[in-house]
């Protein structure tokens, strides 16, 4: 999402690496986007296949990764033809596939980062507000919210089919075609400034700011549950599996913070430090260079993707290794009986209200135990909730009862 304003770029001695690095820039850089968009068509690939084979769209969270691995492959799709522009040093794909191929990279940027948000929120609801949970998270509120994700992004992004376009520059005797924002001549640097300070706090500002609340509300709200433990014995037993539980959530907060920020905040820098003149005594090149290099950091953010969202989940581990042939072939069942032990992609918390709980012996998923991790608000089950989790009592022995129902399934272990 470059723009044609004038970068302050000024004609002083390259710096040796940079200027080393952008002789072969023709090489080196396609072959880079080559191997992100393999990788990235293969992990997103193999996480849509996954989604779709082994959980048949059932669960709230992997709708969400559905929908983020479809952004994402559906940019590194079109990687290649930013490859072989470099690597041509000119733009042969016309005015259409111009405004397409920008187009889609602004709308990457968009989706991905507001579906990393709404995975966000919703683990922290699913954690936080179990009762909420299992009365309004379900998959039609998950494709409603995906929906919304995509016409909110193509709203955002639409700037970029109007002013994207082909230019022709002379080069050496050579006539170059570039594929970039060109902004009205009146307005140039104003709207060149604009969109920098736009897609900066729509894309990346806002969601981080969000992502970090959540988890650290999260983070926090687990912390409390281990403290709360009511008796030695809960205390003695459930402590460990929720220190781990802890640990995970904490481990997975800093990979998801660290690699977002990584991949995202260079190449902002970058583009604010490009509006002050910063570069005005760096050699063209250098600059050039850097440029390249943020660039592509955010690009590798579609293949970090389906590592940070699928991988460290247990169920799609599995998931992976059955569908690599990895392993032997894994039964996933959806009718579970009284105190079966099991390890599907049912095992989610979103799955709650389909389960039938009729046994107070705690079920396992994996090496988990389902035990009390949350301390939920005095509530009284609906004669409804009652009857899916088999309860017949009324008053404070079924309110205690279904609590602790919550409670159990609430402290599976989920992404």
């Amino acid at each position: 999402m470059t723009t044609n304003q004038s970068s302050g770029i000024g004609n002083h001695s390259a710096a040796p690496w940079f200027g080393g690095i952008m002789v072969y820039h023709p090489v080196i850089i396609p072959i880079v986007y080559g191997i992100i968009s393999l990788i990235g068509l293969t992990g997103n690939s193999l996480v849509i296949y996954v989604v779709m084979k082994y959980a048949r769209v059932k669960s709230v969270t992997y709708l969400y990764i559905l929908n983020l691995a479809l952004a994402d492959e559906l940019f590194v799709l079109l990687l290649p033809l930013s490859a072989a522009s470099i690597g041509l040093e000119t733009w042969p794909f016309g005015t259409v596939m111009c405004k397409i191929a920008l187009y889609v990279d602004t709308l990457n940027q968009f989706v991905s980062i507001f579906c990393l948000t709404v995975l966000s929120v919703d683990r922290f609801v699913a954690v936080a507000c179990p009762v909420i949970s299992v009365n309004r998270r379900n998959t039609r509120m998950a494709r409603t919210v995906n929906i919304s994700v995509w016409a909110i992004s193509l709203v955002v992004s639409s700037p970029v089919v109007i002013f994207a376009n082909t230019d022709t520059a002379e080069q050496h005797e050579t006539h170059l075609i570039t594929c970039n924002l060109h902004w009205p001549e009146h307005v140039s640097s104003t709207m060149g400034e604009a969109w920098v300070i736009y897609t900066f706090t729509l894309g990346f500002a806002v969601p981080l700011i969000v992502i970090v609340t959540c988890y650290s509300l999260m983070t926090r709200r687990l912390c409390d549950s281990v403290k709360g433990t009511s008796t030695t014995v809960q205390r003695n037993q459930s402590r460990r599996h929720r220190e781990k539980a802890i640990k995970k959530v904490e481990r997975l907060v800093a990979v998801v913070v660290t690699v977002f920020v990584i991949c995202w905040l260079p190449f902002y820098i970058f583009q604010i430090a490009n509006l002050s003149n910063a570069f005005s005594g760096m050699e063209l090149d250098t600059a050039a260079g850097l440029f390249y290099f943020t660039i592509t950091l955010s690009y590798a953010n579609s293949c970090c993707n389906p590592v940070l969202y699928a991988f460290f989940d247990e169920n799609f581990k599995k998931s992976f290794q059955e569908a690599l042939k990895f392993r032997p072939k894994i039964r996933f069942t959806k009718n579970l009986g009284p105190s079966q032990a099991y390890n599907t992609f049912y095992s989610r918390r979103t799955e709650l209200v389909t389960m039938t709980v009729k046994s107070t012996v705690p079920m396992t998923t994996g090496d988990h135990t389902r035990m009390d991790t949350l301390k939920l608000p005095n509530c009284v089950p609906t004669p409804e909730m009652s009857k899916h989790y088999g309860q017949e009592q009324s008053g404070p022995s079924a309110r205690k009862h279904f609590q602790q129902q919550i409670y159990d399934a609430a402290g599976s272990s989920d992404m």
